[in-house]
């Protein structure tokens, strides 16, 4: 996939005729992945136009949005900050599209929004392309039981901690990725030594529990299970997320990691002592490999 990120909007980006598809791509979910799929079906090179910054809540940070879609196949990613094209008019930015990308072809959603103050919507959309020679679908909301698939509906959904759900509008575990730092050594106290990533006060809102997972680090991907909160026994004050790997030994301090969360095993509590805490630990770790045995990882 060849990126370009739009440092301006008055210089020529690509002369390779594409079809491109519109979006925030946060999540980079079913309903986004049906956009993409659109966009490789026509005669064009596949493209995506998408802003460089997180949106609040993200769900994926810019580097996995852009793993994503490289994933699902795209050749051309074009990025740009909101504030290069927040005061275009609707009929400057789908000039610009033309123009400055190449751009034959638009897809959206029914509910794409654009143009200073967001005033355009899909079908402003499809008529200015229409007057500019530019070919533009536009997709009807993408269902999964009777419920949109959106990346606000999977933000209410991990708030629940219902990643099971999450995981089948994502089409995949949703992850959290970082480098391994040093903790508190509470889990090795307790001989279950865990990798700990810093959550991002600006990511997606998680339940604060415990979760089966499973975890990738470099090529390997290894059975896990991951606590997410701040340690209500200790009396922490950030959210961490704790990942032990069972039955797998190793150093992996500042390895970059990816911890995907498959169930929610329990809400996360305070313990009066630490054979408490202990027991508890005991009985998750059960529960996990249990749920490894009956789900075994890819």
């Amino acid at each position: 996939m060849q990126r370009f990120v739009i440092p301006s909007l008055d210089k020529t980006i690509n002369t390779t005729p594409c079809t491109v598809a519109l979006g925030n791509f946060d999540g980079v979910h079913l309903a986004h992945q049906r956009l993409l799929n659109t966009a490789k079906e026509t005669e064009n090179a596949s493209a995506v136009f998408t802003f460089s910054e997180e949106v609040p809540h993200f769900l994926t940070t810019t580097e996995e949005r852009i793993q994503q879609l490289e994933q699902n196949g795209i050749d051309l990613l074009f990025l740009v900050s909101f504030s290069l094209v927040k005061s275009l008019s609707c009929q400057e930015f789908v000039l610009f599209l033309k123009e400055k990308l190449a751009c034959r072809h638009v897809v959206c959603g029914y509910n794409f929004r654009f143009g200073k103050g967001a005033l355009g919507n899909a079908q402003t959309l499809a008529d200015l392309s229409k007057s500019h020679g530019l070919a533009c679908t536009v997709l009807p909301e993408i269902t999964q039981n009777g419920q949109a698939i959106s990346s606000s509906r999977i933000r209410s959904l991990l708030q629940d901690g219902n990643v099971d759900t999450v995981s089948t509008l994502l089409g995949r575990p949703h992850s959290l990725s970082g480098i391994v730092q040093k903790g508190y050594s509470i889990g090795r106290r307790l001989q279950v030594p865990t990798l700990n990533l810093h959550i991002s006060p600006n990511t997606a809102k998680i339940r604060h529990g415990v979760y089966v997972s499973q975890t990738l680090i470099g090529r390997m991907m290894y059975p896990s299970i991951t606590n997410i909160g701040n340690n209500p026994t200790f009396e922490r004050d950030t959210v961490t997320c704790e990942t032990y790997l069972l039955d797998t030994g190793g150093n992996f301090y500042e390895k970059a990691v990816t911890v995907q969360l498959l169930s929610f095993l329990r809400e996360e509590k305070r313990f009066d002592s630490f054979d408490e805490l202990k027991e508890a630990i005991e009985n998750d770790l059960a529960r996990a490999r249990a749920f490894h045995q009956i789900h075994p990882k890819p």
